[in-house]
């Protein structure tokens, strides 16, 4: 029996032993581990931090070279693609909206809902504005917020109009859309001259 406790005993101090040297090993690892890692990690950021200025400097750059002025043409051409794009796409949700509802006594759910969608579309081609400039300004400074409601208003008047037979209504919507959109880009072309 003696000789199973001195067992347990030296088996004790050879544990005690063993957890000093794993301790001792696992904090000369840790520092060695953790110093050279720390080294590493702030050259890596050191690197990657240099690595974003040149970029930043060179959106710096682009970004400049993009809301450079443009001439006359330019700004005249940039606003008739855009305007025409939205004239298209007014003009079809304006004929999905007839196809796809019963419109009868819902006028007011039909001005909303084209009210809605020509406000997104204003916003949209209002932020695309904005990197263009001209005259010192930006086109998106020219534009005119009472253009949605006037847009909305012409279509939902002959989208209602019971004079109009329903041949006669989509070749006066498409009339009415056409002829608002020639007065929003001359207007446009005048504020930008302004």
């Amino acid at each position: 029996m003696e000789e199973i406790f001195n067992h347990i005993d030296n088996l004790s101090e050879v544990g005690v032993i063993t957890a000093f040297a794993i301790y001792f090993i696992y904090t000369l690892i840790k520092e060695f581990f953790f110093k050279n890692t720390n080294k590493k990690i702030l050259n890596k950021l050191d690197n990657q931090g240099e690595v974003i200025v040149e970029l930043l400097n060179y959106l710096k750059i682009v970004s400049k070279k993009y809301t450079e002025e443009i001439t006359k043409n330019q700004a005249e051409l940039v606003i008739n693609k855009f305007l025409s794009v939205v004239k298209l796409k007014v003009t079809e949700f304006t004929f999905d909206i007839i196809k796809s509802n019963n419109l009868a006594d819902r006028r007011e759910k039909t001005y909303n809902k084209l009210l809605n969608y020509v406000n997104v579309l204003y916003k949209v081609d209002k932020s695309n504005f904005q990197s263009f400039i001209y005259n010192h300004k930006s086109l998106s400074d020219s534009m005119n917020c009472e253009w949605i409601k006037e847009i909305t208003d012409i279509i939902i008047d002959k989208i209602y109009d019971k004079d109009l037979t329903k041949d006669n209504k989509t070749k006066q919507i498409k009339i009415s859309i056409n002829l608002k959109f020639n007065d929003i880009q001359s207007c446009f072309y005048n504020n930008i001259q302004n």
